[in-house]
């Protein structure tokens, strides 16, 4: 009888169906490479981006998502011109699409990247991905040179370790990446199709930057470029919006060429200034915190019991030049203000500002690091009319143009001012 029960449960084990391979929420392609690689044998494409695997998986799961794993790929893709690139292709949990949008960008920030891929199967269906076994690499490139339409179409693709091609094409390039496919040696008898929501979280600059041999290079365009840099952030265009944020530990040098054209560089944070010195260092164990990652640490405080200075004699300077120029006397505000700066900061007088504006620039920067984490600069920007300058570190957040109103104080003034405005 036991013999026949064994038996009989050793069939049940044959005739059952496999569980089904587990079908990630999201996925995110990405890459750490900035170089143009045009030799398949190049021994950057040995890399295994292991390390780099365990940061993003950091960063998703900071972000809100749950990681489960990626796939080394090997890819190529269409920039200026068609480049090999090692990537992984991460699965994400318990994602909502915005906060899959900030995971990529986040990635995309930190690894000096144009665009970072994802695709959603749950997301309003514009594009498929498509997996065909049996071509390689080599193969992929191969065929994309030769068929340029391809090329500019699918922008590329990647190849699995097993030899399983992976094309994102949007619905419209649905059948052109299938027989694209089939063209290059793909198995579409194989094959296998997805539908979902495909986005190209990039930046909006033809700026670029990327790391070599711990330089941070900066290249601008033929045009006329202005370049803000925040400490390890890069704004091109000082728009507000960061394009560009490596960590810091992974360059020791800057080099800039912005190109031809009238060039302007902003650079808050001037090197050599003795308050950002006094206040922040860097950690080789960078913390992380709503997707967001750094290095940089501030010593202002050393402990929960450090005091909180209320105001200080830097500050009542600053007021003072603020208050010297705003009644046409410049000259005796420029003194206040380098006073501050060159006593506290270490640096170079300034010379006397072309106008208004110029000096509320430069009494901003002043502001910035002498009281800086003493809770001033929102409520700088904001009385100056320029909260629209303060950078958003992710595309969810908001500048605080007011403080909240409670809703009953609104609903008892009926046209009040102040309940109209909102952040942005």
């Amino acid at each position: 009888m036991l013999r026949t029960l064994v038996a009989a449960l050793a069939l049940l084990a044959i005739a059952a169906p496999a569980a089904a391979a587990h079908q990630p929420d999201a996925e995110i392609f990405a890459t750490n490479n900035t170089a143009t690689i045009t030799d398949p044998d190049d021994p950057r494409l040995d890399d295994r981006l292991e390390g780099f695997a365990r940061d993003v998986e950091r960063i998703i799961d900071d972000g809100g998502g749950r990681p489960r794993g990626s796939e080394l790929l090997d890819g190529v893709f269409l920039g200026d011109e068609l480049t090999f690139e090692r990537s992984r292709r991460f699965d994400v949990d318990r994602v909502s699409g915005d906060e899959l949008h900030d995971i990529a960008e986040t990635v995309r920030r930190r690894f000096l990247q144009q665009s970072v891929l994802t695709f959603d199967p749950d997301g309003p269906v514009n594009a498929i991905e498509l997996e065909v076994p049996g071509v390689r690499a080599r193969d992929l490139r191969e065929g994309l040179v030769e068929d340029p339409e391809a090329a500019a179409r699918l922008f590329g693709g990647s190849v699995t370790l097993d030899r399983h091609l992976l094309l994102v094409a949007s619905l419209e390039d649905a059948e052109l990446a299938r027989s694209f496919a089939k063209r290059i040696g793909g198995d579409l008898a194989r094959a296998e199709t997805t539908y979902g929501d495909r986005e190209f979280v990039e930046v909006a600059t033809d700026g670029r930057a990327r790391i070599e041999k711990r330089t941070l290079r900066i290249t601008g365009t033929p045009g006329d470029d202005t370049l803000s840099l925040h400490g390890n952030e890069i704004d091109f265009g000082d728009d507000g919006v960061i394009d560009f944020e490596p960590g810091r530990s992974r360059y020791d040098r800057i080099e800039i060429d912005l190109g031809d054209g009238v060039d302007r560089l902003i650079h808050e944070g001037t090197a050599g200034d003795d308050r950002f010195a006094r206040k922040v260092a860097t950690t080789d164990m960078p913390g992380s915190a709503q997707g967001l990652t750094s290095d940089i640490v501030f010593t202002l405080y050393p402990g929960p019991d450090s005091a909180v200075p209320l105001i200080r004699n830097e500050e009542l300077m600053l007021l003072k030049a603020e208050a010297l120029y705003k009644q046409g006397m410049q000259a005796e505000a420029l003194v206040e203000l380098n006073l501050v700066r060159t006593l506290s900061g270490g640096l170079a007088p300034l010379a006397a500002p072309a106008n208004e504006t110029a000096f509320e620039d430069a009494l901003l920067n002043e502001r910035r690091y002498s009281l800086l984490f003493e809770g001033h600069r929102l409520i700088d920007m904001r009385r100056l009319g320029r909260t629209d300058k303060l950078p958003l570190d992710r595309t969810i957040h908001k500048r605080n143009i007011r403080w909240p109103i409670p809703t009953p104080e609104c609903d008892a003034r009926p046209g009040e001012e102040r309940c109209a405005r909102s952040s942005t």
